[in-house]
């Protein structure tokens, strides 16, 4: 798979890390290993966490499973602009490949107030 460097940013942009991911078949999505753990990582380009994964092949497997819901190479905030649903959705395709989803769908405010949300 090709690498690009991927900046780890906190909720607020506060800068985490740069650090080396794998590209996926699903176009905006990349692999990484948690900084923190022997887990991998499914992250968006810009670098917010999605899910944790026992291996590459989960993670790129739930990559190739979100492909379907929509254009992942666009901004966090116009992806989930584009479904209400979309994180319930999400949660559902990682659970089916046997990851974690980082965030709780109910609990995590936008911009514009909303509880929806990726993490870092």
């Amino acid at each position: 798979m090709d690498k690009i460097p991927l900046t780890l940013r906190t909720m607020e942009g506060t800068l985490i890390a740069t650090i080396e991911a794998q590209l996926t078949t699903t176009p905006g999505l990349v692999i990484h290993r948690a900084l923190d753990s022997p887990l991998w990582r499914l992250a968006h380009h810009s670098g917010q966490g999605i899910a944790e994964f026992e291996s590459d092949h989960h993670a790129a497997l739930a990559a190739q499973y979100l492909g379907a819901l929509g254009d992942w190479t666009r901004s966090p905030e116009a992806i989930l602009a584009h479904s209400p649903t979309l994180l319930q959705d999400v949660g559902v395709l990682v659970a089916d490949a046997e990851g974690v989803l980082l965030v709780n769908p109910e609990e995590t405010p936008t911009t514009n107030g909303e509880t929806h949300g990726l993490a870092p």
